[in-house]
């Protein structure tokens, strides 16, 4: 644990760095951290659905695929990248889109973990990409979504409201968190929620940044609670797929044949997230 603190907090120093050189280069790190650890749960999750038995883990993996596009349009489009230059500011607009996306299905995954039947994957996949094609395509395409960020203004009253819109979402995500915690071990059921709480400090952050650049004080803090906020999702997701059981995978007869035949010598750990079919 306090490995992992330290960590973190080196990595936090190290990015807080960059922003002497460029605040564009921080924030392109920040924002393709979280990216990262996106498509990297849902790599996981689609590789191993068979043999996850957990709805939520299945439902999230889903989303954040589709969370950590927008986030990646969200970053190519920041003020200063270069990429789109008709409008300087589909930043805010894609991180309003990202975050309600994040926050309703974070609410929904929670919904279904304690659903009797199994959640039909094809129509969270369809539900998510239809949802995430609207969104974009009505930032970047029709342009018919509403402004988030007037240049010698600052933030919009839609940007302003919609922050906390997503903080009561997030809210009402800790209290069917804490409904459902029987599903979870202790410290799972922890992760995500200072995960949760840190999203709702970083959404208030983003109400408070004026500067047109949008690269001042609140700014920088609200990524930097970001990136805490994924990698304790993305550290409760693999806790949570209980990684380090070795007796269970063992026990099963292709293991035991490839003991055998291979050598009797047991790895320490084994991934148990792809279980093989027959083990429950």
């Amino acid at each position: 644990m306090l490995d992992e603190v330290l960590a973190i907090s080196l990595l936090m120093v190290g990015v807080h760095l960059t922003t002497h050189y460029s605040y564009l280069l921080f924030h392109s790190i920040a924002e393709l951290f979280s990216t990262f650890i996106s498509v990297t749960v849902f790599i996981i999750v689609i590789n191993c659905w068979e043999s996850i038995r957990n709805q939520y883990l299945i439902f999230i993996g889903i989303a954040y695929f589709f969370i950590g596009i927008i986030d990646l349009l969200h970053t190519l489009s920041y003020k200063g990248m270069g990429i789109f230059n008709d409008y300087d500011y589909y930043a805010p607009q894609l991180w309003i889109a990202g975050r309600y996306l994040e926050s309703v299905c974070l609410l929904l995954a929670f919904t279904a973990l304690g659903a009797d039947k199994p959640i039909k994957k094809s129509l969270v996949f369809s539900g998510c990409f239809l949802t995430t094609s609207f969104l974009i395509s009505s930032i970047l395409y029709f342009k018919n979504f509403p402004s988030c960020f007037v240049a010698g203004q600052g933030l919009t009253a839609f940007k302003i409201i919609s922050e906390y819109i997503i903080c009561a979402i997030l809210t009402l995500n800790i209290l069917i968190l804490y409904q459902l915690k029987q599903h979870f071990e202790l410290r799972e059921y922890h992760l995500i929620l200072v995960s949760l709480l840190l999203m709702i400090v970083m959404e208030l952050c983003f109400t408070q940044y004026v500067a047109d650049t949008m690269s001042d004080t609140f700014n920088e803090l609200g990524h930097l609670f970001k990136i805490i906020a994924f990698y304790l999702i993305y550290n409760s997701m693999f806790k949570f797929l209980n990684f380090l059981q070795p007796n269970l995978l063992w026990s099963h007869p292709a293991a035991r044949y490839f003991s055998e035949t291979v050598g009797s010598r047991r790895p320490k750990s084994l991934p148990l997230m792809c279980l093989p079919e027959g083990i429950n």
